[in-house]
């Protein structure tokens, strides 16, 4: 075996140390992502001692920081690595300088582009930060947009909205998104037709449904719509013709004291439910105190997912600061690397690009152009950081909580996450 590996159950983390020579390098890596696939799901796997070009597609799971009795030089690979100021370099007289070529750019593009085709709904939800809005986005731009994506490397392709299904040549988007190759998501009320569920089913890999409710009157206070019914049947469809389907709630007290409802209600052929941490206004928050959840709210919600027994993975999907958990709990979070421009930049309905559904900051018009924006660059991955947060094992998932929320507290994206002053 080419590295140590140790389980801790109780704590449901998974510690791996390469043990590498010029051989075995390259073989190493499929060993360890075949334990990333196994795994992943129910334990917290870090990986030590490996620069992030090592893995590239996992580098939230490694631990790499400089020894003082090492010298570190930085390769031409790390002017295109998104981590490149929080990485050391390569060791001198490591292995890794003999394996150079197998070493690749952690992001050197986004991960994913997200188009919101257009803020027209079905539904009138009361923290959407889109309502009463009617911009979309014109065809020929994200079509030009999608091309520009292939050909720099993205991976994936989501369209969102409003309701992206009411948009007219969505079946066209998404059929041409999955012939050029890319992992096609979408996020959506699903509120149409089965026929259309079944027209462009085979070419979407991912669907994420909003669910706000576990029956017709608990969706209608946040939604305004009575269409719950509607949205479990149209689910259950789903499920039988687009290969992953997932649900995603935005957490209120409400939704804690009947998670238990919820699971009965929720269709069991989901593959994941994703609860999100409100991310609204300070203003929001004085009307609607529903959605003004603390610390011990989260860990009363954290409670009740790890008691349950459904057949799915169940997830704060969004960012939450993980100092405030146990380590066993922190395997329900997925931390905030898919959010507030990280890893993905998003196309507003208005045809400019954006860190995230809630920043919204104009970062250019061109995809490698609004992910090399400086700004961007400052309040992401080159935001300084304090010493707790750069100590953390759990640092490169977590990264300090919500962007957004620290811009609501303090008008400043560079700030402490407001959870973490709590703790």
């Amino acid at each position: 075996m080419s590295f140590k590996f140790k389980m801790d159950r109780n704590k449901r983390i998974i510690k791996i140390k390469p043990i590498l020579n010029r051989f075995n390098i390259s073989k190493t890596v499929s060993s360890i992502y075949e334990i990333l696939n196994r795994y992943e799901e129910n334990f917290q796997i870090f990986i030590w001692g490996v620069p992030y070009c090592y893995f590239p597609d996992a580098f939230d799971h490694i631990i790499y920081k400089k020894r003082k009795s090492k010298n570190y030089v930085k390769i031409s690979e790390c002017s295109l690595c998104r981590l490149n100021k929080i990485c050391p370099g390569i060791e001198k007289g490591s292995v890794f300088n003999d394996g150079l070529k197998i070493l690749k750019p952690v992001l050197s593009v986004p991960n994913e582009i997200v188009f919101e085709v257009s803020n027209k709904c079905l539904l009138d939800c009361e923290m959407c930060v889109k309502k009463n809005k009617k911009d979309g986005l014109k065809v020929k731009t994200i079509f030009k947009a999608i091309d520009r994506a292939a050909d720099i490397g993205v991976k994936n392709i989501r369209f969102t909205g409003g309701e992206p299904l009411i948009y007219p040549q969505i079946a066209d988007l998404v059929k041409y998104s999955k012939n050029k190759g890319f992992y096609t998501i979408i996020n959506s009320s699903l509120l149409c037709d089965r026929s259309f569920i079944k027209e462009i089913g085979s070419f979407i890999d991912d669907i994420l449904v909003s669910v706000h409710g576990f029956d017709e009157e608990s969706e209608f206070e946040i939604t305004k719509k009575r269409f719950f019914k509607k949205k479990i049947l149209n689910i259950n469809y789903a499920i039988k013709n687009i290969k992953r389907v997932r649900i995603g709630s935005v957490i209120t007290k409400k939704l804690i004291d009947n998670f238990e409802k919820y699971l009965i209600a929720l269709p069991s052929g989901i593959k994941v439910w994703e609860l999100y941490r409100p991310m609204v206004g300070k203003n929001f928050l004085i009307s609607k105190p529903e959605f003004d959840l603390n610390i011990e709210d989260y860990k009363k919600l954290l409670t009740k997912i790890k008691k349950s027994k459904s057949g799915y993975k169940i997830c704060i999907a969004n960012p939450i600061p993980f100092c405030a958990f146990r380590p066993e709990e922190r395997n329900f979070l997925l931390g905030g690397v898919f959010d507030d421009g990280y890893t993905r930049i998003i196309m507003d309905s208005k045809g400019y690009f954006k860190p995230s559904y809630y920043i919204n900051i104009n970062l250019g018009t061109e995809i490698s152009e609004s992910w090399d924006n400086n700004l961007l660059k400052s309040i992401t991955w080159e935001r300084k950081m304090s010493e707790r947060c750069d100590r953390c094992l759990w640092f490169l998932k977590c990264l300090g909580g919500s962007r957004y929320a620290s811009y609501e507290k303090y008008g400043s994206y560079k700030s402490e996450d407001p959870l973490i002053k709590k703790l």
